[in-house]
């Protein structure tokens, strides 16, 4: 069995308005950021064809940039697109839009099911500003209530669940939460006590599961639950070994002060068959 850990980053639904390609930069709290400025993330979007375009996100890792993941974008409407995620959430979404006096809104659907709505300065990719909802994929229930300023959460209130919120949950952070003694402390404890399903084994399901976690500000973590499920014995495993884990968290930090952060454990499940 291989199982592995990375810290997730917002994976941001990426304004196509017959533009050809272009570059936009991000700081590491997701604000857009000019070029010359010490920018964490990049996208760049290339026109494929008249209707079809590519969108690339890199991340500055040791002074290099890095592709991150690749996002496929087409035209469908004059007042809509489709969405493609290449990543491991593999999402495919339908982005509905009209213009305002500052920019555009956007609703974002997966299926028949709202996921999000706000306003943005571009339909693609979305510069967030002022107010925004985010709801369950799943359920579709309300999720997140936001306010964004170029694209930087500012504030946030987060269902945990049916009655429970927490207020400013963060999604990016000058220093991201961690576990204590950082991912390789965290790969050691999942590895040493992760167990394949037997069932699953024995029938060959694999894949990853991405359990999501707030790390609270005092080091705790609270609203533990499956991002992207791929089994039920698969999904039960990788949340009983995450909910195992001690409160043992570095919590993230914002301009030195801390933070309430969201973050993603994938847990990948392979078997010697493969």
């Amino acid at each position: 069995m291989r199982i592995f850990t990375i810290l997730f980053i917002l994976i941001i639904p990426m304004s196509l308005s017959g533009q050809n390609d272009t570059i936009i930069y991000y700081s590491g709290l997701g604000r857009s950021v000019g070029p010359d400025s010490n920018a964490l993330f990049y996208q760049k979007i290339t026109k494929e064809t008249r209707k079809k375009y590519l969108s690339t996100t890199f991340a500055r890792q040791d002074e290099k940039w890095v592709m991150m993941y690749e996002t496929n974008i087409k035209k469908e409407t004059d007042s809509s697109i489709t969405i493609i995620s290449k990543s491991q959430l593999n999402q495919k979404i339908t982005r509905f839009f009209h213009k305002t006096k500052r920019g555009y809104f956007i609703r974002d659907y997966a299926g028949s099911v709202l996921v999000q709505e706000g306003f943005s300065k571009l339909i693609f990719p979305v510069i967030k500003f002022g107010h925004w909802r985010e709801f369950d994929h799943s359920t579709g229930n309300l999720k997140t209530v936001e306010e964004y300023s170029e694209n930087q959460l500012i504030t946030n209130r987060y269902w945990i669940n049916d009655s429970e919120y927490i207020d400013d949950v963060f999604y990016l952070a000058d220093k991201v939460a961690e576990f204590n003694g950082g991912d390789t402390a965290l790969v050691n404890f999942i590895t040493e006590h992760a167990r394949y399903p037997k069932y699953a084994y024995n029938k060959n399901i694999t894949g990853t599961v991405i359990v999501r976690l707030i790390v609270m500000k005092d080091g705790t973590v609270r609203g533990i639950e499956l991002s992207k499920k791929i089994n039920r014995f698969l999904d039960l495993e990788a949340l009983r070994v995450i909910k195992s884990l001690p409160d043992t968290w570095n919590p993230g930090e914002i301009e030195n002060k801390k933070v309430n952060m969201i973050i993603a454990v994938p847990i990948d499940f392979q078997t010697s068959k493969n």
